[in-house]
């Protein structure tokens, strides 16, 4: 079995679903309102979460209001579904993040 091959074998899906902590929605070009992440294990759908913009413990660290909770949440466990259409969604195949 070549590397190609090696690198595809049990992937699973991840959900990152966004909250709006003051009323607004963080959206550009590599995140939007729902975000799915192939990936191995939900550590390597976090970090590569991260790579693109998500970040984890928003209220602790001064970037999210107390009243409305943290912006993200980590992934723990993967989804059985992926949506093929929607509104607000960013969906990346396993691969497709660069560092």
């Amino acid at each position: 079995m070549n590397d190609n091959n090696v690198c595809c074998v049990n992937l699973k899906w991840y959900h990152f679903n966004q909250n709006n902590p003051g009323g607004s929605w963080d959206i550009d070009d590599k995140i939007d309102k729902n975000v799915f992440i192939q990936a191995h294990s939900h550590y390597e759908a976090n970090g590569l979460a991260q790579d693109i913009g998500i970040y984890f413990d928003g209220v602790e660290n001064g970037l999210d209001c107390r009243c409305c909770g943290n912006r993200w949440t980590h992934a723990y466990d993967e989804i059985d579904y992926l949506p093929l259409n929607g509104i607000n969604v960013k969906i990346y195949p396993y691969g497709s993040i660069k560092n």
